[in-house]
């Protein structure tokens, strides 16, 4: 435990560390993630972009400190007509939460200018 392996922050933070780490093309490189998202990769970390991240700050996880607690899995509401109109709905249900072990594994870098 205890080494991130990908990292979290906002657009902007992340257009500045490309920046930074340009003019040394052996410590940056990006590559894209699965579902065709891309990122920076920093000594091996995919540091990637995300809109709900806290401004001007870099989440480094660990992901073995993580796990996906479920209570009860996904499925689906009876498709049902909406009244009034020529279209159907459903409604996806999940029901769980992100749990986390050995919190002081991952780590926040804050006020990133």
């Amino acid at each position: 435990g205890g080494h991130p392996d990908v990292g979290l922050t906002t657009y902007g933070v992340m257009d500045t560390l490309g920046a930074i780490l340009e003019s040394d093309k052996r410590f940056v490189d990006t590559m894209v993630l699965e579902g065709g998202w891309d990122a920076l990769k920093y000594k091996g970390v995919p540091i990637a972009g995300d809109v709900d991240c806290t401004a001007n700050s870099m989440y480094l996880i660990d992901k073995t400190t993580m796990a996906l607690g479920v209570l009860e899995d996904f499925n689906f509401t009876p498709v049902l007509k909406v009244s009034g109109k020529d279209s159907y709905e459903s409604t996806l249900k999940f029901y769980g939460n992100l749990i986390g072990y050995n919190c002081l594994y991952n780590a926040v870098l804050k006020e990133i200018q």
